[in-house]
């Protein structure tokens, strides 16, 4: 083996590795991202429902509902995120 070949073949194990490392550092981070996000969605949803029982002060609702709506958003954008970077991988 040559040493451009013997080159290219290191080139191409480290490309790997680093996909690799990249692919399982998402998938943690979409655990870690997604599992509070979602309790935080949820909860905002409970009180903005009222599920637990009226809320004293209006202005409460308000925020709930803007948390809601924010977590939702922040949860789209890392759904995004992360498909983007499963159709990067399928590419590699």
């Amino acid at each position: 083996m040559s040493k451009a070949e013997e080159t290219l073949r290191k080139a191409a194990e480290e490309a790997e590795a680093s996909n690799l490392a990249k692919s399982e550092f998402l998938a943690n981070m979409s655990h870690e991202l997604r599992t509070p996000l979602n309790a935080i969605i949820g909860f905002a949803e409970i009180i903005g429902n009222e599920m637990l029982g009226a809320i004293g002060n209006r202005r409460y609702l308000t925020y709930a509902k803007d948390i809601l709506a924010s977590g939702a958003h922040l949860l789209e954008v890392i759904n995004h995120v992360l498909d983007m970077s499963k159709i990067e991988a399928a590419r590699a």
